[in-house]
């Protein structure tokens, strides 16, 4: 017995401090590193991850908890299988929580509407840019003046107060006087055809009222036209440049 005994004591003291898991000194990087480690307990349990090494815990520190009355099992059997069994009494009662960082937390969706699509919603929201001036002029009925194009120039010009538009600068207009130019050989008069025919009664028939048009001479080649309609649309294609009405200043 007393050759065994120095022997012990020799192993305790050629121990690395930093090496041993029960000291202060720990150190965990070099203990990762190192070629020889220092096991106290060879016989340990093995466990996955960290959660389960802390539900086998709580479990230990519940089973060492002193039962009240109310809380006592009725027979020895249960009480066997709380001691032999101490992961499942830990896992039923609290379940494991993964534990995240602030910056690996999941991100939180927003739920999508349904009526997106809507040209109403859109108009509340606004576009941005300078359609929101077109919001302006719509939401404080100012008279705008539009010109509009033709396939190789300007065509002419509408005024009117906007009703509604969208991102691609469909306008929609109330109260409107369009006028733009025409050359004067769509309106002079063709022998070729003999009499022209009055539509009138059949356009009151299909229950049709076209707007009336005058034309004023420009020149030698062209005319002004003007009709004044109650609504109208204009294509955002059509669209040159839109403008506050400066007679309605």
């Amino acid at each position: 017995m007393s050759d065994v005994n120095p022997k012990k004591n020799e192993e305790k003291e050629e121990v690395d401090p930093a090496l041993d898991i029960t000291s202060t000194h720990f150190d965990p990087l070099k203990a990762l590193y190192a070629e020889n480690t220092y096991i106290r307990y060879k016989n340990a349990r093995v466990y996955d991850n960290l959660s389960q090494f802390e539900s086998a815990m709580k479990g230990k520190n519940n089973n060492n908890k002193k039962p009240t009355s109310s809380d006592q099992p009725s027979s020895s059997a249960q009480v066997s299988k709380t001691q032999t069994n101490p992961f499942k009494a830990s896992t039923s009662t609290e379940p494991i929580v993964r534990r995240f960082l602030p910056h690996q937390q999941m991100v939180k969706g927003q739920k999508r509407e349904r009526h997106s699509r809507n040209i109403l919603q859109k108009l509340e929201r606004g576009y941005g840019g300078p359609t929101d001036k077109l919001k302006s002029f719509m939401e404080d009925r100012k008279r705008v003046k539009i010109y509009t194009r033709k396939e190789h120039g300007i065509l002419g010009y509408l005024t009117g107060f906007i009703e509604m538009f969208d991102k691609h600068w469909n306008i929609v207009l109330s109260d409107v006087c369009e006028v733009w130019k025409r050359k004067k050989t769509y309106l002079c008069d063709v022998a070729d055809f003999g009499e022209l025919e009055d539509c009138s009664r059949k356009l009151r028939k299909l229950k049709l009222q076209f707007p009336i048009v005058t034309a004023r001479s420009l020149n030698r080649k062209y005319v002004e036209c003007t009709r004044k309609v109650p609504q109208l649309m204009v294509r955002g294609e059509q669209v040159v440049v839109v403008m506050l009405d400066t007679t309605t200043r």
